[in-house]
């Protein structure tokens, strides 16, 4: 545990960026001459502003404001960032989840947490290391089938509609933890103008992106920080699922179409406690409050090197929120069960473990978190179509490696999309959907990649279908399924990505779309 010290690190000095240095030019004046004749003509000339040159210093503070991330937190987020120096000092005392949750009244406060930074001795490679009391409990979403009576309107006995229904919640104790350690990593260009490469760290793994695959506000990127985990991502999806379980493994479990857990990013959650979230996400400026380890480093903070909060129990699954209703209650301790017993993933989430100190890590001194198991370069897209269906995700699938390949997509449909697959180098095939109805292939070369879907969709009943998908190479290679209706969407990798492979719904049909993105090979 963070012990009590009487030292307190030195404050640090605020630092206003790239100054600029402004070179002014007298006018000298030259008085008139009485013996001199005036001239036929005065030119008047209009005074010019002084002439200002933008003098940029590549000092590691300089860099480190300059690129420094801005964070969206979750409107509900109930653990802000706090600064490592009042959690090491406090939480030998301070248990309280009002201690854990005080960082969130500070920064509305204006007192807001530092973020610790890391940079090499080149300048190229730079971390920012955020801090967080506590690990909130994990996301859990949950689709149900429920029957509603529809009125008929032609007479006789009512008809039955069964629909899919939405639900997500926290999975308490799933995933609690004192202290919680994420980190965006920077690769640099050579003169330390661009970013080349960005890690974002979730769950003590994480992905490499190139910046195009984020927001940027000029240099600095946009993350998006998920509710309770804190886990980093490039773009503010509803659910960014780490394990799926479908109905084929819920046969006892009524209504209950399938589950998935993960991280929520945006505020449709239905939490244990209220923390009066608002609609919008919050921004967090991590250039407001930058602590470099050089001023660090020989700090009580700094010399700490143990874990940051004690063990608790991070597996002992609570009762739902109260706000949901009976069916999710009645099934959510069997939810949990099989959770526990389908899902490995979960148990390495659930040890209730602190997390150690940044600088005695490997991808601080590496700069990587190559030796975490992450998946190196994948990401999702988001959705598109209707909820009914069984889900499916590639994500998990696709194994973490230095090089992704898309080898050939396979698909078919004369009218409505049957079936879809993506043949992936070193990971294998991946199938969704019904029956082959007149198969079509499309190979697709060592140096080339899958660019773009154009995807189309036909209604029924108010929900949308998926009727037909041209998939479509950089290099220009086409194949079309399925037929073309005047409702469709474009799924486009960004630079530096390619599309490895899909996640949505299916039953004999494709029914909703979206895309896993994977760095490009």
């Amino acid at each position: 545990m963070p012990g009590t010290s009487n030292s307190l690190p030195k404050d640090e000095q605020e630092t206003g960026g790239p100054e600029a240095v402004v070179e002014e030019k007298g006018n000298e004046s030259k008085q008139a001459d009485p013996l001199e004749p005036l001239p036929s003509k005065v030119e008047t000339k209009t005074p010019q502003p002084p002439v200002t040159q933008a003098v940029v210093t590549n000092t590691p503070v300089d860099i480190a404001k300059r690129f420094a991330p801005i964070l969206w937190l979750a409107p509900q987020e109930p653990y802000y960032p706090m600064d490592p120096e009042e959690f090491y000092k406090k939480s030998p005392n301070e248990r309280s989840e009002d201690f854990f949750r005080s960082s969130r009244r500070s920064y509305r406060e204006g007192r807001q947490a530092r973020v610790v930074v890391n940079i090499s001795e080149d300048k190229r490679l730079l971390q920012y290391w955020i801090f967080h009391a506590k690990n909130g409990c994990q996301g859990l979403r949950l689709t149900m089938a429920v029957a509603s009576g529809i009125n008929n309107p032609f007479g006789g006995k009512d008809i039955l509609k069964t629909e899919d229904k939405e639900t997500a919640i926290e999975l308490c104790n799933l995933a609690i933890h004192e202290g919680d350690w994420e980190n965006v990593t920077y690769k640099l260009n050579s003169d330390l103008t661009q970013i080349e490469m960005v890690y974002l760290s979730a769950h003590g793994q994480g992905n490499w992106l190139p910046p195009s695959a984020l927001k940027m506000k000029g240099v600095r990127p946009l993350i998006y920080s998920a509710l309770n985990s804190h886990a980093l991502f490039p773009n503010d999806v509803d659910f960014a699922a780490d394990a799926t379980i479908g109905k084929d493994q819920l046969a006892k479990v009524p209504s209950l179409q399938w589950f998935q857990v993960g991280d929520a990013i945006k505020s449709r959650i239905s939490m244990q406690s209220d923390t009066s979230g608002g609609e919008g996400a919050v921004e967090f400026d991590t250039a407001k409050a930058l602590w470099m380890w050089s001023d660090l480093r020989n700090n009580d903070v700094g010399k700490y090197n143990d874990l940051w909060g004690k063990t608790v129990d991070g597996k002992n699954v609570l009762p739902p929120p109260k706000i949901t209703n009976v069916l999710t209650s009645a099934i959510f301790q069997k939810i949990s069960e099989i959770a526990f017993d389908k899902v490995a993933l979960l148990n390495g989430k659930s040890n209730g473990n602190a997390p150690p100190s940044p600088w005695v890590r490997d991808d601080w001194k590496n700069f990587d978190c190559a030796n975490c198991g992450g998946r190196k370069g994948l990401g999702r897209m988001a959705l598109s179509g209707t909820s009914y269906g069984d889900a499916f995700d590639d994500f998990e699938k696709i194994k973490p490696r230095d090089r992704y390949k898309l080898k050939q997509i396979r698909a078919s449909g004369k009218g409505p999309v049957t079936r879809i697959c993506a043949v992936v180098d070193g990971a294998g095939d991946f199938c969704h959907g019904g029956s082959w109805d007149g198969e079509q292939n499309l190979d697709i070369a060592d140096d080339d990649y899958l660019s773009r879907l154009d995807v189309a969709f036909y209604e029924s009943n108010g929900n949308r279908f998926v009727s037909a998908i041209k998939f479509s190479t950089r290099k220009g290679k086409v194949l079309q399924v399925g037929t073309w209706t005047g409702i469709a969407v474009e799924m486009s990798a960004p630079a530096g990505m390619q599309i490895l492979g899909f996640h949505g719904r299916a039953d004999h049909d494709v029914r909703q779309l979206g895309i896993i993105l994977g760095t490009q090979p």
